[in-house]
């Protein structure tokens, strides 16, 4: 028998929350924003491999109730929440990959929520390339039993189809789209603190690369982990975009969402100054920029070239035209979303011509981009409303 409780106690699972990538926070905030917005007050508890890191940006982000409970060292009380939970949440980010330790962890949960019919739901998800077959059918097994299948990309569509799903299911939009950015002030300050030698007649030009290197096999990261010449085709190519970026009277500036070893952007970006041939013009932004801080940052850009997910999302935020060096699925995937996958460079397509002409194309649409962007980012936001209003739903069918 479910205990009682004044508010209504939800779980969430499924992202990087404990990292510290500014995409993955932006996610949580976002999330926790519109349960709020649709349900009133709650609690929500997040489930993590780093509580501290959770409980301390969501303190400062978010007005709503927030607990963040270890996945492994505190399991037994993850057991008790989840037989108490009136939502379980698989939130954003890409929680469908097949490392086997992430989907034997799917699959406890899961059979812990079926166990104590406590009604589960993917919010926006997206995935990664999977091939093993036990992933398929515990992603199957995952999926049969939700309330509710929300997807981010086409790309994940196509994987459940794949794994014989044959349910439902509706493509979102990303809610880091609700993210509401700092001042331009704050923005501005941030730039001026950047590492380099400003050039004030250039308009600045945002680079997001991310470090690809082998190491992050070694920690568990959701993507297969890249061999040294695919690291070098991206640093490759980001070095190509800054030199064009400079050569066209931009100013190239480095703007990181992850500060945090082994998987720091500025490794990326110390090694792209190094190889380019104008890489001594580019400014650096070193410290660690927060989820608000990100769109604002973008907004005070020309345009943006970056290869995380979450830096397209900031940029079309702060009205930002984005390129994107797309290394895995998900990156075509957001950018199919927002209609530009013209401006992908693929990195198995990868060249000196396709990197030119999708700068140029940016270069000259730019305006174009821009308005855009203003049209869309309304019906960007209500799109990615709809997981809370379906989580709304399942809260309001479970007290008839």
């Amino acid at each position: 028998m479910r205990r009682e409780h004044q508010l209504k106690m939800i779980t969430i699972w499924g992202g990087w929350y404990g990292s510290r990538n500014v995409g993955d926070q932006a996610l949580l905030i976002t999330i926790a924003e519109l349960l709020r917005k649709t349900i009133g007050e709650m609690k929500l508890v997040v489930l993590t491999d780093n509580p501290q890191h959770v409980k301390d940006y969501m303190r400062r982000e978010t007005m709503c109730e927030v607990e963040a409970l270890h996945n492994r060292r505190e399991f037994l009380r993850v057991v008790r929440l989840l037989a108490h939970s009136d939502l379980f949440i698989f939130g954003g980010g890409v929680p469908f990959y097949e490392n086997l330790d992430h989907v034997l962890a799917m699959a406890l949960l899961v059979g812990i929520a079926r166990t104590f019919k406590t009604p589960y739901m993917l919010w926006a998800v997206s995935s990664q390339e999977v091939h093993s077959p036990f992933a398929r059918r515990v992603f199957r097994w995952v999926l049969e039993g939700a309330i509710g299948v929300t997807y981010r990309d086409e790309h994940t569509a196509n994987l459940f189809r794949s794994c014989g799903f044959r349910g439902t299911m509706e493509q979102v939009h990303d809610p880091g789209f609700w993210l509401a950015p700092v001042s331009d002030a704050e923005a501005r300050e941030i730039i001026g603190r950047a590492r380099g030698v400003r050039y004030p007649d250039r308009p600045l030009v945002a680079l997001t690369p991310r470090h690809l290197a082998g190491g992050e096999a070694k920690s568990g990261r959701h993507f297969k982990p890249k061999k040294e010449e695919q690291y070098d085709r991206e640093v490759d190519c980001f070095a190509t975009v800054l030199d064009w970026c400079w050569e066209n009277g931009f100013q190239p500036i480095f703007v990181p969402m992850h500060v945090v070893s082994p998987d720091d952007d500025r490794l990326a970006a110390s090694r792209i100054v190094d190889r380019a041939r104008n890489g001594v013009h580019a400014l650096s932004i070193q410290e660690e920029v927060e989820p608000r801080q990100t769109p604002a940052v973008y907004q005070q850009c020309a345009f943006s070239f970056v290869a995380r997910v979450h830096g397209s999302i900031s940029s079309a935020i702060g009205g930002c035209p984005v390129g994107m060096y797309a290394f895995a699925p998900k990156y075509v995937g957001i950018m199919r979303a927002m209609g530009l996958e013209e401006y992908c460079i693929h990195e198995e397509s990868v060249s000196l011509q396709t990197i030119h002409e999708v700068l140029q194309r940016l270069h000259l649409n730019r305006q174009l981009i821009r308005n855009k962007f203003a049209e869309q980012i309304e019906f960007f936001k209500e799109s990615a409303l709809k997981p809370a209003l379906l989580a709304r739903q399942i809260l309001l069918n479970r007290e008839l």
